[in-house]
């Protein structure tokens, strides 16, 4: 086992015994690359935005790969409204 996983194995135990009435600060507490589960919710107008900045080939990696996951689910399930949907690098 890595150092950074006996870290984040520590970490995590720490969260969990924080008492009732402190558990709000655990996610102060996170490490920098501990998973985290984000929730968001774009209409179809924002979906382009984000596409076209964050799709482009100067952006982030980890950020290219989500929106160009972002594009494949938009583009089956509004296969129409989703049909021009890239980042800017990509389009032509």
């Amino acid at each position: 086992m890595s150092a950074w996983d006996k870290l984040y194995i520590e970490t995590q135990k720490y969260i969990n015994e924080l008492p009732e009435e402190l558990s709000h600060i655990g996610n102060y507490l996170r490490l920098n690359g501990s998973p985290l589960t984000v929730l968001v919710k774009m209409n179809m107008r924002e979906v382009y935005h984000f596409v076209r900045l964050r799709a482009d080939e100067h952006a982030q990696w980890e950020i290219q790969n989500i929106a160009k996951l972002m594009v494949k689910i938009a583009k089956k399930m509004a296969p129409k409204t989703s049909s021009k949907l890239c980042g800017k690098s990509d389009f032509k």
